[in-house]
C-alpha cells in the first residue's frame, strides 16, 4: 500500500471493529460506540463529527451508515476520493425506517438487537465475533439512528461532482443486493470492485478487499 491515508467510516451494529484487519483509520461515532450519551441524532449531526478527521488528502470509505455519512461529508469538504461499499445513497432506506416503526422494532432491535444484521452479513462467525460490542447493548440507540435515515435527495449525483468515487462490493452481499451497486456505479460513474464476501466483506474477505484497495490507490496514483 502507499502512504494514502484511508478513514473508514463503519455502520453499526459491528462498527469500527469491522475495519480492524484493513490499514485504516476508523471513526466512532458518539453515543453508539462511546460511553458519551447523544441528543442530535440527525444525519447532519454525525457529518459535524467526521468533518475535522480528514483532509483533502484522505480516501473516505464508508460502509453502510458510513457510505451515506462520507457522501454527506464530501458534499461540505472535498477528500481525495470516496469508496463505498454495502450501501445506498437514496429511496433504499426506505426500509431500515419502516424497521423502525412499531411493532417492527421490537423484533429487529430489541429481540435480535445487533445479531440478526451480523449473521446475515457475514455469518455465524461474524456473529460471535461482534456480538458483544456496544452497539448491541443500545437497541434503542440503533433504531432512533434509522428513524433518520433519510440522505439528501440527489446526494449520489452531486458526489460525482466533488471527487472520484469507486465502489467495492460483496457478491453475497444481502442488504444491498448486487444489482443496486450497479445502478448506484452507473448513477457515480465508479469503478466496481467484487469480491466474495457479503455485507461485512472487509472482514471476512479482507484480503480481496485490500486488493482493491490497493487497486484504487493505484487509480489515483496516475
Amino acid at each position: 500500500m502507499t502512504t494514502y491515508d484511508w478513514l473508514a467510516l463503519p455502520g453499526i451494529p459491528a462498527g469500527s471493529g469491522a475495519w480492524e484487519k484493513l490499514p485504516v483509520r476508523t471513526q466512532d461515532y458518539l453515543g453508539l460506540e462511546t460511553d458519551v450519551s447523544r441528543k442530535d441524532w440527525h444525519l447532519d449531526s454525525f457529518v459535524a463529527e467526521i468533518l475535522p478527521a480528514y483532509d483533502h488528502n484522505t480516501i473516505l470509505i464508508g460502509q453502510d451508515l458510513g457510505g451515506v455519512l462520507a457522501s454527506m461529508a464530501t458534499l461540505q469538504q472535498k477528500p481525495k476520493a470516496v469508496v463505498l461499499t454495502g450501501t445506498a445513497l437514496g429511496s433504499w432506506w426506505y426500509w431500515t425506517r419502516l424497521s423502525a416503526k412499531s411493532p417492527f422494532h421490537l423484533f429487529f432491535y430489541h429481540t435480535f438487537k445487533g445479531n440478526l444484521f451480523t449473521q446475515l452479513g457475514g455469518g455465524t462467525n461474524t456473529r460471535k465475533h461482534f456480538s458483544g460490542h456496544p452497539h448491541q447493548s443500545n437497541p434503542e440507540g440503533m433504531r432512533r439512528l434509522a428513524t433518520h435515515m433519510r440522505p439528501p435527495k440527489g446526494l449520489a449525483q452531486h458526489l460525482t461532482q466533488q471527487c472520484p468515487v469507486f465502489l467495492i462490493w460483496g457478491q453475497r452481499e444481502v442488504f444491498y443486493p448486487l444489482f443496486t451497486a450497479k445502478r448506484l456505479a452507473k448513477q457515480t460513474n465508479a469503478p466496481l470492485f467484487l469480491n466474495r464476501g457479503g455485507h461485512y466483506c472487509m472482514w471476512t474477505h479482507h484480503q480481496e478487499f485490500k486488493g482493491a484497495m490497493k487497486q484504487i490507490e493505484n487509480l489515483l496514483h496516475r
